[in-house]
């Protein structure tokens, strides 16, 4: 479950960018933001708990998130990848 701190900062930033905020976003980038490290898709859902995030919903919120550039995506040597906040791994 994320934390109302993370979740308050993800709002705030989803904000600043000037597109529209929804709980889905501000859920995972609070999921990332308390990651602190590159988290793969599945760990993320686990991450959020409950209410679940749709898998769809999930992948496009954090294609979303590498576009505006709040979040990187990293591949993995697993081949899986992995995503974090901005300026904790490299872009894709």
């Amino acid at each position: 479950m994320v934390e109302n701190s993370s979740l308050a900062s993800a709002r705030d930033l989803i904000r600043a960018t000037g597109e529209r905020l929804t709980e889905p976003r501000a859920r995972v980038l609070g999921a990332l933001l308390e990651a602190g490290e590159a988290r793969s898709h599945q760990e993320i859902e686990r991450a959020l708990g409950l209410p679940p995030v749709d898998r769809v919903t999930l992948y496009r919120v954090l294609e979303w998130l590498v576009d505006h550039g709040l979040a990187h995506r990293v591949p993995g040597s697993d081949r899986v990848w992995r995503f974090s906040i901005a300026g904790e791994g490299d872009s894709s």
